[in-house]
C-alpha cells in the first residue's frame, strides 16, 4: 500500500493553519517522500513544545511530545540541530498554539497519510 509524501502532509499543515488563521511555516524542508516530521510549538508562556512524527510498521503515522516537560527556546533550538546533523531528511515546522494542543488535523483517528 502506497502512502501519501512527507511533503503531501506538511502541504495539509499549511492548508490548515491558512483555514484556521493560525502561525504555522517550515523551517526546515526534508526528503519529499520519507521525511520525518518534528513540530515546534510556541506556547503563550514563551516555552516550546516539540512533536515527533513517529510511523508504525503499517504506515499509521501519529505524533508524541517529545519530553514530558516543556523547553525554553534554546534548549528547542539545540536539540533540533542535533537531531537535524542525525537525520538530514528531516521536516521543522513552527506554529503557534496558545493552548497547547496539536492541530486537530493531526489528532483525528489513526490513519495512513
Amino acid at each position: 500500500m502506497a502512502f501519501s509524501s512527507t511533503k503531501f502532509l506538511v502541504e495539509v499543515l499549511v492548508q490548515w493553519a491558512d483555514q484556521n488563521l493560525q502561525t504555522l511555516f517550515i523551517a526546515h524542508k526534508g526528503d519529499h517522500e520519507r521525511g520525518l516530521i518534528l513540530l515546534y510549538q510556541e506556547l503563550k508562556s514563551g516555552r516550546v513544545r516539540l512533536w515527533v512524527e513517529e510511523t508504525s510498521d503499517l504506515g499509521v503515522r501519529a505524533f508524541g511530545q517529545r519530553f514530558s516537560e516543556d523547553k525554553t527556546p534554546e534548549d528547542a533550538k539545540a536539540y533540533i540541530e542535533r537531531e537535524r546533523n542525525r537525520d538530514e531528511d528531516l521536516w521543522v515546522v513552527v506554529f503557534e498554539n496558545s493552548n497547547g494542543n496539536l492541530p486537530e488535523v493531526l489528532t483525528a483517528a489513526p490513519r495512513a497519510f
